[in-house]
């Protein structure tokens, strides 16, 4: 995370509330079985790695087995879509639920390419507050996420950045799996 830098008021600000403090002097915890003599130094506990995401280092639809055809309507922008989705302006649990719900009914539906638009997100230089996050937005960051989880991990089979004719990079073409 990057951090912005802090506007004059809020330098000044700053000053006057850590005029009257200073740095505590860092000590090592000892246990109590241990003489006062001998410190005792703890490693630091580790954390576990999260586990990569299925669909998080997907290759891109081109790379997957889709024939000859589609990647050349990929390119193209021709992309034969069956069915699309915006998610402008909803919260990320909304978003979460209806692409679910969206998912599901287009593979009911048998649709095999449906286009989701999650919008590029607030950049860094726009936002407006130091509460909006830099970056991509976070429904285009979580997509990804979503797509791997139950229920629709084994429904996916790949997502691809859209074409500029369908929304560039605040878009994407998710390929739903053929119903057995």
């Amino acid at each position: 995370m990057t951090r912005r830098p802090l506007k004059p008021e809020e330098q000044k600000l700053w000053r006057e509330v850590t005029r009257g403090v200073s740095r505590l002097e860092h000590e090592p915890q000892r246990d109590s079985e241990e003489p006062a003599g001998k410190s005792v130094r703890k490693r630091p506990q580790s954390f576990p790695q999260p586990t990569p995401s299925p669909l998080r280092d997907m290759p891109p639809a081109e790379q997957m087995a889709l024939d000859a055809a589609t990647q050349r309507k990929l390119r193209r922008g021709r992309a034969a879509i069956d069915g699309t989705i915006d998610l402008h302006g909803l919260r990320q649990a909304e978003a979460h639920a209806v692409l679910t719900a969206f998912i599901l009914q287009s593979r009911e539906r048998g649709h095999r390419c449906v286009l989701v638009i999650t919008g590029k997100g607030t950049k860094g230089e726009r936002a407006e507050s130091p509460y909006e996050a830099p970056g991509p937005g976070i429904l285009r960051t979580r997509l990804r996420q979503w797509l791997a989880e139950p229920p629709l991990r084994g429904l996916v089979f790949g997502i691809e950045e859209a074409h500029p004719r369908h929304g560039g990079a605040g878009a994407f073409y998710v390929f739903i799996r053929r119903k057995i």
